[in-house]
């Protein structure tokens, strides 16, 4: 093990304790399912929807298997958060990764997170795999699904700052009663309506041509601007029945954005590739993927 995975076995170490799956099971798989249903009508709207099952189980990998399975990777933590709050203060933040790691260090990379980076890495893995000759259709599913997770996971308000699990502010537990009792809490019919309804309306104001890191950072922001509220909320209604009904508004738009912002990822990408075929029918059960290192990400 070398110096630079032991630093990222401590840091993992340290957080591993509070950090829960983002959004939780249900979480992540609304946003998934109404992605596909958000698609323009063609072929990979045809092949989203006629493997939802893949989807749904693909859209947990990087948790279930990556994170926190048999032989987690020290890595894989930091690739499912940004705090904003962090990174705010220390000067742009731009595509270029190594310039950001030369000025705030391996350490505050792992602490304060690489999501938005993690999203543009695997938006380009898509990318590559549509575009191959002939095309895996497993491959595509694991790529589109995974990549969906960290979408996801940008659009959290407690995956953007640094206070994420109301450690510092007397209400330690928050992250996982937001993001997954809060939201397991919904009728599942009133969660997949609401979040469509403002899934529509996201669609219109985040263009189809999207870069994925820049629709990484607007959507991180956007969550910031949440952050505080759900906190001063958690804090004055404690984790309660109370602060669940307060939180589904919060719960509605930040998902949404999310789903829409994992629409308009997946489309470009196709469309990029030169908008290929896909099969028109189910494909079946399919594997689990090794795991993805972060390419920008290495050991110096």
């Amino acid at each position: 093990m070398n110096k630079f995975t032991r630093l990222a076995v401590v840091v993992c170490v340290c957080l591993y304790s509070t950090l829960s799956f983002g959004w939780g099971r249900v979480g992540h798989e609304v946003a998934l399912v109404l992605a596909t249903q958000h698609l323009p009508p063609g072929p990979l709207k045809n092949f989203l929807q006629q493997n939802i099952p893949s989807i749904r189980i693909m859209a947990m990998v990087p948790d279930v298997h990556w994170k926190h399975g048999e032989k987690p990777n020290p890595l894989e933590n930091h690739l499912h958060f940004f705090n904003w709050d962090f990174f705010s203060k220390v000067g742009p933040v731009t595509i270029n990764f190594q310039e950001l790691r030369a000025r705030v260090g391996d350490e505050a990379i792992l602490k304060n997170g690489s999501a938005p980076y993690r999203v543009n890495q695997m938006s380009y893995l898509l990318l590559t795999e549509l575009k191959r000759v002939p095309i895996d259709p497993v491959r595509v599913l694991q790529i589109a699904g995974t990549l969906g997770h960290y979408i996801a996971d940008v659009g959290n308000p407690l995956h953007v700052n640094t206070d994420y699990n109301g450690q510092n502010s007397g209400v330690k537990g928050l992250h996982s009663f937001f993001e997954s009792k809060s939201v397991n809490e919904i009728p599942p019919m009133e969660l997949h309506d609401r979040t469509s309804q403002l899934t529509i309306e996201f669609l219109k104001k985040i263009p189809a041509n999207i870069h994925p890191f820049d629709g990484s950072m607007k959507t991180i922001q956007g969550a910031h601007l949440f952050s505080p509220k759900v906190i001063e909320a958690a804090q004055e209604l404690g984790l309660t029945q109370e602060f669940s009904m307060w939180a589904r508004p919060v719960i509605y738009r930040t998902l949404a954005v999310s789903t829409a912002l994992a629409a308009r990822i997946w489309y470009a990408a196709w469309s990029m590739a030169g908008k290929p075929d896909l099969p028109p029918t189910p494909i079946g059960p399919i594997p689990n993927p090794d795991w993805i290192p972060p390419s920008y990400f290495q050991s110096p």
